[in-house]
């Protein structure tokens, strides 16, 4: 027995779903004869009926029609796992190099809302003269931002000296 095509399987899927073979190729994009032809080559590598014909009609068999919930449930996992990957999102490190008073007024009412939708980036702000009288230094808030703003916009960050107000404003 061969591993059937993937295109095979969705073909399968899809007709299993509408019923029908010319709404199976209009969801895929195929022509009526290209699904036919993919369950046709499906039934060949299984090596079992899927499908009745009877006429011009075509359906599942008892055992296509398991075979199909099968391939269903297997296309979820799939996407599902596709999906929770993609949404991993973008990961590494950034560095910001600004004014004091821009970082003060306007950098830090924003901080919330970027790390929590960006939580896998490690933030650093480099400012030329440092906050509160301090020397110019990297402040590396990744850990302190996460832990302080993580669904908590609304809290002042030390250093800033002013209340973050990043859930209510675009960056």
């Amino acid at each position: 027995m061969r591993v059937p095509s993937t295109q095979a399987l969705r073909a399968l899927e899809s007709f299993a779903r509408h019923g029908t073979v010319w709404q199976a190729a209009e969801e895929l994009n195929l022509t009526r004869s290209a699904v036919s032809h993919q369950l046709r080559m499906l039934e060949r590598d299984l090596d079992f009926a899927m499908l009745t014909r009877i006429g011009t009609r075509v359906e599942l068999t008892p055992q296509g029609r398991a075979y199909a919930e099968d391939i269903r449930q297997a296309l979820r996992a799939i996407a599902g796992s596709a999906a929770r990957n993609t949404k991993r999102g973008i990961v590494g490190s950034l560095t910001v190099s600004s004014a004091p008073g821009f970082a003060a007024s306007w950098l830090c009412n924003r901080l919330a809302r970027f790390t929590s939708a960006y939580p896998d980036v490690t933030l650093s702000i480099v400012t030329p003269v440092g906050w509160g009288g301090q020397k110019p230094q990297r402040r590396h808030l990744h850990h302190l931002w996460r832990r302080r703003f993580s669904g908590n916009a609304g809290r002042t960050y030390p250093g800033c000296g002013q209340h973050a107000r990043s859930a209510a404003r675009p960056w």
